[in-house]
């Protein structure tokens, strides 16, 4: 059974780790759509990656988001997400989210080995997109712990 949950279900062997980053720019995501000969080509997804051996969540998001879009994010303008737990009928594997707030729109640099194109959107126009697996399901995820911060702010 596939699963995406905060907790990791019964009996869970990750055989990688991942790590992902919302990169935010006046109330929109960029998300990239991944190249046709990718696995699970022409969704959406964030930035991200397989960590390498030995690479630190942090250390791998950073990496991975220079490597597919040329930006470098300073690990302390970093905030951590949370980690999703995720069960494909073939794998499992953990998923390290991050969130980077910019202050300015920035060039990106899209390696077209791995995604054909870039946009920035709206949460709502990225739900209405073919998004890579467990993709809704992190957006939903990630709007609420957006409303979250926000209700914290106010209270």
């Amino acid at each position: 059974m596939e699963s995406i949950s905060l907790l990791p279900p019964e009996n869970f062997h990750p055989k990688i780790e991942v790590a992902g980053c919302y990169c935010e720019y006046e109330n929109k995501i960029l998300l990239l759509k991944r190249a046709p000969h990718k696995l699970q080509g022409m969704t959406w997804g964030i930035p991200g990656g397989k960590l390498e051996s030995e690479e630190t969540p942090v250390e791998g998001v950073i990496r991975e988001v220079f490597e597919e879009i040329g930006l470098k994010i300073d690990a302390n303008k970093l905030s951590e997400i949370d980690t999703l737990y995720v069960r494909r009928s073939s794998i499992d594997y953990i998923f390290y989210r991050f969130r980077a707030h910019l202050s300015s729109l920035p060039v990106l640099h899209l390696n077209l080995e791995e995604h054909v194109e870039a946009r920035w959107v709206t949460l709502e126009e990225a739900l209405d997109l073919p998004l890579i697996y467990g993709g809704a399901e992190a957006l939903v995820n990630y709007r609420t712990f957006l409303e979250d911060k926000v209700n914290l702010k106010g209270s």
